[in-house]
Parts: structure tokens; sequence; C-alpha cells
């Protein structure tokens, strides 16, 4: 293969423009098509999530220079990419309509932390058990980050997590990772989390 002579911040572009074609052909022709089964719309979603996580994971990373102590050459994408996806989805009438609007979330999953991987993967864990969003995991799992060597005493401010997103996911987590905001998605309620007992219905 040729050597590619373009910039990184032109072939991120490129693979944000392939996902969002992709993402958007999937929405129009598989997912609002299987809304009302849920067990497709689910295996469905779960494809899309991995198109996005993929493509973020196949672009040049935004290095933002924090780092936490004993780092190597481990970037943790701090954003949870396959997460993220969902957030778009359920605004899809804004993120899967508007490029610009698309490429902003694209480029904020491409924004990393060094580490190494031990810390990487508790912070992976803590995200998924602990319900720890983005914003918040590395604070709360006792991690402390730094930049140019200087502690950073304000995660929130030095992540630059669009608020919107961060209660985004908290409401994603706390409903069993199901989007809530797209109506086309309601979860049925034989699949909700919490539901009633067939034996105490009658």
């Amino acid at each position: 293969m040729a050597k590619q002579f373009i910039s990184q911040e032109q072939k991120r572009r490129l693979r944000a423009e392939c996902c969002f074609t992709a993402l958007n052909a999937n929405y129009k022709n598989q997912l609002l098509k299987n809304k009302n089964n849920y067990e497709n719309t689910k295996t469905i979603l779960h494809y899309m999530e991995r198109t996005f996580y993929e493509a973020i994971f196949a672009s040049p990373p935004i290095k933002t220079g924090i780092h936490t102590e004993c780092a190597e050459l481990t970037y943790d994408h701090y954003m949870s990419p396959q997460i993220c996806s969902n957030f778009i989805f359920d605004y899809a009438d804004v993120f899967l309509k508007d490029f610009k609007k698309f490429y902003e979330v694209f480029e904020l999953n491409c924004r990393t932390i060094l580490t190494n991987k031990e810390i990487n993967m508790l912070i992976r864990g803590k995200k998924k058990r602990m319900g720890y969003t983005s914003e918040e995991a590395y604070q709360k799992s006792g991690i402390k980050l730094y930049i140019d060597g200087i502690e950073i005493l304000n995660h929130k401010k030095a992540l630059a997590i669009p608020e919107v997103i961060t209660e985004w996911e908290k409401g994603f987590k706390v409903n069993n990772f199901n989007l809530f905001v797209n109506q086309s998605f309601e979860v049925p309620l034989s699949h909700q989390t919490g539901k009633i007992p067939e034996n105490l219905l009658y």
C-alpha cells in the first residue's frame, strides 16, 4: 500500500465522514425498520456501536497532554466511544443530520489520557460496575491526573466534556444501557429492569 500523505486531522475527518455515512444508512435502513422488535433493535444497535468504536480507534488519537502517574504507552479514550455512540443515536435527529455536530462528538471521543494498562482496565471496570460517568471515573476511582507534571484538581474542567453528554450518560446507565430520549425505541415493559414479576400480577 502506498504511503498516505494526509495530515492526522484530514485522516480523522475522513474516518468520521465514512462513519457518519455508514451510521446513517444503518439507522434509516435497519434500525428504524426494526423499531418494534426489541431483540433486533439491540443487535443492530450493537453493530452500530462497534462501527463508531472502530472508527474512533482507527483514527489518529488527540493527545491532550493529560496523564496519570506511572504512565506508559497506553492511551485511554476517556469518553468510552461505544457508550457515547448511543448519545448520537438518542439524538439522531441532530447528530445524524448535521455532520458538523457529529464531528464535534467524534473528535471528543478521540481525546486521550496517557496512562498504563492496569489503570485503563480499572477505569473501564469502574464505569461498567459502578456506573461512573466518563467525567468522574478517574476522580472517583482515586486516580490523580496531571498535565506537565502538575496535578489537575478540577477533572471536570480539564476533560471538558459537555454537561449535556454527562447528564445523558447518567440516564443511559440508569436505564440499563437503553436509549431513553429517542421515542422510536421505547423499551418494552417485559425488558425493563425492576418489572413486576408475573406471579404478582394475578
